[in-house]
């Protein structure tokens, strides 16, 4: 079985603060290490968050910096690129920064992990909003340094 790396990202839906929670949820988002054949491949995931106005306050990678160099987590306003899906030899290979997001314009850094570094949770009152009003959806990038073995 492939290893994968995982970020989870705690969801809390908010009342008048951003401390209490209503109702948590968590969202997983997964890459296949199996996919990373080639040296230098970037892999790319997403998810739509659910009607509702949340805030991020937690995220947790669940990768070793042996199988994956760092993960980007991207916010974008509309939705995530359709077709959005790997990437060999680097984010520049074709000239352009990939882009996350449908509308090319809204992609915003949220979260980045490299070397092993520990889970971020953030205080009760602070947080990244997402859903209504706010980011539609979250894309995930993970670079694999090296190739991946396929057992």
């Amino acid at each position: 079985m492939a290893r994968r790396a995982w970020v989870f990202a705690l969801v809390c839906a908010l009342g008048a603060r951003v401390g209490r929670c209503d109702e948590a949820r968590t969202l997983e988002m997964r890459t296949s290490d199996r996919r990373a054949i080639e040296r230098d491949t970037y892999l790319y995931t997403s998810v739509d968050i659910p009607p509702g106005t949340f805030h991020v306050r937690r995220f947790e990678p669940v990768a070793t910096q042996d199988v994956v160099h760092h993960m980007l987590l991207y916010g974008c306003a509309r939705g995530a690129k359709a077709g959005l899906d790997k990437v060999i030899g680097g984010m520049f290979t074709s000239g352009a920064r990939v882009e996350t997001c449908e509308d090319g314009t809204t992609q915003a850094l949220l979260f980045g992990w490299g070397k092993n570094a520990p889970p971020l949770h953030m205080p009760d009152d602070a947080g990244f909003r997402v859903g209504e009003g706010a980011f539609k959806a979250l894309v995930l990038e993970v670079h694999y340094l090296e190739t991946q073995s396929s057992d």
